[in-house]
């Protein structure tokens, strides 16, 4: 199959159906199995299905657009893999929030006051100037990062594919980066362990996810911090994307 895209929708209407419907049955299963409300429960079963269901959906697509199946950096960074990576990490986490929802039945989504959203504008310029500043320090010492997936797929030839990267890096992720782990894990932890530990918790796991940048783990370990700290200030997780939002722009314009 040539990559197209038309074939790059079809593959994005497929893998947002099958990431619904399988947070769907999640979700029921979470509202049935009262049990389930635990966080040592559903927090793995919801983080497992985001993970798990990005990354099978991220194969299947990436063979279906006529990827090759060879665990090379040149095969990893090609279109069909790019753009079935892009769609897949979205997907899952859209299936893993569908499951939340339909067992929680309440909204992660409060609008705050507007000294708040000042407040993440001006959090995105602590967590920018972080990430620059350790950047610096790695240069330093010496050390040369390799080149991510991403800033080969800003340099594709064809432009569409390289729109879908921006769109991807400045409002998706961010969205559902914050909704999953500040809207709902933060969440679910605090309610057991309290605030604080809320707060930490879902920055180690949002940086330990982020295991293909090993040399970015502290800025990210950073960022989930201070999105942590605003969400529990604010009470809204929207403060927290727009700082996300600003801080993954700045990123892609230092690429």
């Amino acid at each position: 199959m040539t990559l197209t895209p038309g074939t790059a929708a079809l593959a994005a209407a497929g893998m947002a159906l099958v990431a619904g419907l399988t947070g769907l049955a999640l979700g029921l299963v979470l509202r049935w199995w009262k049990g389930s409300r635990r966080w040592w429960i559903e927090g793995p079963l919801v983080g497992g299905a985001a993970i798990g269901l990005g990354g099978g959906l991220g194969v299947c697509g990436a063979v279906l657009l006529g990827g090759a199946i060879r665990l090379d950096p040149a095969t990893l960074v090609s279109d069909p893999w790019v753009v079935a990576a892009l769609l897949a990490t979205f997907s899952g986490n859209v299936g893993a929030l569908v499951a939340v929802r339909v067992a929680d039945g309440s909204s992660i989504v409060v609008l705050p006051t507007m000294r708040w959203f000042a407040l993440g504008v001006a959090s995105a310029l602590a967590t920018v100037g972080f990430s620059v500043a350790w950047a610096l320090l790695l240069d330093a010492r010496g050390y040369v990062p390799d080149a991510q997936s991403i800033a080969s797929a800003l340099n594709n030839p064809q432009a569409w594919i390289r729109a879908g990267v921006v769109a991807f890096v400045v409002l998706g992720a961010p969205i559902t980066e914050e909704l999953l782990f500040r809207g709902w894990m933060q969440a679910l932890v605090s309610r057991r362990f309290g605030a604080r530990v809320g707060v930490v918790l879902q920055a180690m796991a949002f940086a330990a996810l982020h295991v293909d940048r090993l040399w970015a783990i502290p800025p990210l370990f950073f960022i989930g911090l201070v999105a942590g700290w605003l969400r529990y200030k604010s009470g809204s997780v929207l403060p927290c994307i727009a700082m996300h939002i600003l801080n993954n722009s700045a990123a892609l314009l230092s690429l």
